[in-house]
Formats: C-alpha cells, structure tokens, sequence
C-alpha cells in the first residue's frame, strides 16, 4: 500500500460554497485525515483523483488571533472545504496550480443570530440576578 506524502487533521465540509464564513456546516464539519498521495487527495471517505480537481484555491485568513488556511477544491461534483491548523503548510505537496486568497471571515445568519443569543444569555447571568 502506498504512503501518503502529507497527512493532517483537519475539519471538512462539503455544505459550503465560495469563500469560507462561520456558518453552523462548521459546527457540524467532519474531522478527518487530509493524505496527500501522487495522484490524488483523500479526505475521510473522499477520494479526489488530480485529474478531477476544477479548481483548487488556498484562502488566507483570520480566526481569533490566529492566521488559518482554508483549502477549497471544486470538481464537477462537489466542492470542498477544508480548515488546516495554522501551523500547517496544507499545499506543500501538492502539484496543482493553486489560487492563493487572502479574505476576511464572513459570517452566516446562524453565526450571528448564536452569537446575539449566547451574549444575551451572558448578560442576563452576570447582572440579571
């Protein structure tokens, strides 16, 4: 059996579309292996042969304090999102033409409708006693 060439933990998605936003499809991404092999990627259960990738981009941006890399790769099919930790360099091996984006997290109606609740909440437990 082949090795991979790069293995990393990441969250992945299949629900979004365009460039990357805090969306509730985070909250429930799949955390799996992202293995890179000569001839294709493989993702959890996905496999995405080279030769299938329509377009791949690697969007830069920030989360919190941190710099984070979101890699999406489109085939006719689906499309990919894909969330690296920010130490990792997710295209070293990769022999594809990639489009680099540096953008700025945008965020869902759910992200904003949690986030009004949880500081609601937050609010009524330190001074609604």
């Amino acid at each position: 059996m082949e090795n991979p060439l790069q293995t990393n933990y990441v969250k992945v998605t299949d629900r979004e579309n365009g460039p990357p936003r805090y969306s509730f499809n985070w909250i429930i991404s799949k955390r799996t292996f992202f293995r890179v092999y000569r001839d294709r990627i493989k993702v959890g259960k996905w496999k995405i042969p080279f030769n299938e990738i329509e377009n791949i981009t690697l969007y830069h941006t920030k989360q919190l304090i941190f710099s984070v890399k979101l890699l999406s790769i489109k085939t006719k099919e689906k499309e990919f999102q894909i969330g690296f930790n920010p130490w990792v360099n997710p295209i070293q091996f990769l022999p594809l033409n990639i489009n680099h984006e540096e953008v700025k997290m945008q965020y869902s109606v759910f992200s904003i409708v949690y986030r009004v609740v949880v500081l609601a909440f937050l609010l009524y437990w330190f001074f609604g006693n």
